[in-house]
């Protein structure tokens, strides 16, 4: 689909002037009611995902979702999840696009108004006695991942670049990141509410206002069939 950080420019490029008209040359900061703006009137239901319905397991904030208007913002949603399936490897996080795995992610606005989205992985790991003592309800069940120390990455941060104040220009570049919530390190210490400490959830409030949820889901019955859904 080519470079990331091309990509990643020609995302927030293609962003920041569908989210807020302006007629100024300078690049619009987003806002969160810009970013409902931006997104298809058209409401989308939330089929059944690889038998979550028999499960009566909802994976969604809501049961049914959007898109956004810009097709080639929802291509490059999609683009996010792939790349951090098949780039996770090179540090250790190996994930699968399932609706047990990696499946979701929130995206927030900061204080400076950069937008970013913070993916989870390792959702619903398998109850085990001894290894994960949790009953996580019923999106849990059938869960075939294992908790072990790849929980420790199961955060993954996403910003875009961001526009600077003064011209067509950017203050700073995209970033993708892969953030290490391991026992005894900052992370764990000073980001994971230490009631979620054990599932090393790191909550996408600590970065901005949280806006939507982005989540790419296999609606596919006999076939894998991903597609995006804005909740």
């Amino acid at each position: 689909m080519g470079n990331p950080s091309s990509l990643a420019l020609k995302f927030a490029f293609l962003l920041s002037f569908s989210l807020t008209a302006s007629s100024s040359s300078s690049l619009a900061i987003p806002r969160s009611s810009s970013v409902q703006r931006a997104l298809d009137p058209s409401i989308i239901y939330v089929p059944d995902v690889e038998g979550s319905c028999e499960n009566r397991c909802e994976l969604t904030r809501t049961p049914y979702g959007w898109r956004f208007i810009n097709q080639e913002l929802n291509s490059y949603m999609e683009f996010l999840f792939q790349l951090i399936v098949n780039r996770g490897p090179e540090v250790g996080l190996n994930v699968s696009l399932n609706r047990f795995d990696f499946f979701h992610g929130h995206l927030f606005i900061a204080a400076d108004g950069r937008l970013g989205i913070l993916f989870h992985a390792k959702e619903y790991p398998a109850y085990d006695k001894q290894l994960f003592p949790y009953n996580m309800g019923y999106c849990q069940q059938g869960s075939n991942v294992t908790y072990d120390d790849s929980m420790n990455l199961r955060n993954i941060l996403w910003l875009a670049p961001l526009p600077s104040n003064s011209g067509n220009d950017w203050s700073a570049p995209g970033v993708l990141v892969v953030l290490d919530a391991h026992p005894g390190g900052i992370i764990y210490r000073d980001i994971i509410p230490k009631y979620v400490q054990y599932a090393r959830t790191i909550y996408e409030e600590y970065f901005g206002e949280t806006v939507v949820d982005v989540n790419y889901l296999n609606v596919g019955a006999a076939e894998p069939d991903y597609q995006i859904f804005i909740c």
